[in-house]
């Protein structure tokens, strides 16, 4: 696949210190996972000496999923449930398998890390959209060229991946030309 820098896009305003992070959050709100922002976590962490004593401030959006976590977490140490059902019990061996869920990485068979890797392919395959797009081709044969490199998904599907990668990197849905359905040409003319 083409890739393409989409960091060109203009960012929302940001309070100083918290550059680079706009994107993390875009895709967080956008796709509900808490993965971004850890991976957010992880980019202040690589801007600062940790070494040193010296506090950081982290944006509320990312705050909150830490603090989410972090009431998980205390809940299974002190082995309540952090969900419902019949794993709720949590004894210590059966804490660590929920430490996923506790962060918020996993939960009734949705996992953030296959999420994360979907989401990074579907911005790889509107990269490709958009390269050839911008080469003057037409969306059947784009379509048809995506669909030979992804044989699971049609052209319904590939626009579906396409629009959801739209709004993960905070760009807006392309407008297409939609022709107007005239019935005139369903009705007989008059014959005089």
């Amino acid at each position: 696949m083409v890739e393409r820098d989409y960091l060109h896009l203009p960012p929302p305003p940001t309070p100083a210190g918290f550059e680079g992070l706009e994107l993390y959050e875009v895709q967080m709100r956008t796709s509900g996972n808490p993965l971004y922002a850890w991976l957010a976590l992880g980019h202040l962490a690589d801007r600062y000496d940790l070494s040193s004593n010296e506090p950081f401030a982290v944006p509320a959006w990312i705050a909150e999923t830490v603090l989410a976590a972090a009431v998980n977490l205390r809940a299974l140490a002190l082995g309540l449930p952090v969900s419902e059902g019949p794993e709720a019990e949590s004894a210590p061996k059966e804490a660590l398998p929920q430490v996923t869920q506790a962060l918020g990485l996993s939960h009734g068979g949705w996992n953030a890390f296959a999420r994360i890797m979907r989401d990074h392919q579907n911005i790889d395959l509107l990269a490709t959209y958009d390269v050839l797009h911008d080469a003057g081709l037409r969306d059947g044969a784009i379509y048809a060229i995506l669909a030979s490199q992804d044989a699971t998904a049609d052209m319904r599907g590939l626009r579906r991946k396409i629009a959801a990668a739209r709004l993960l990197i905070g760009a807006k849905p392309r407008q297409t030309k939609r022709r107007r359905l005239s019935l005139a040409r369903f009705i007989p003319k008059p014959t005089p």
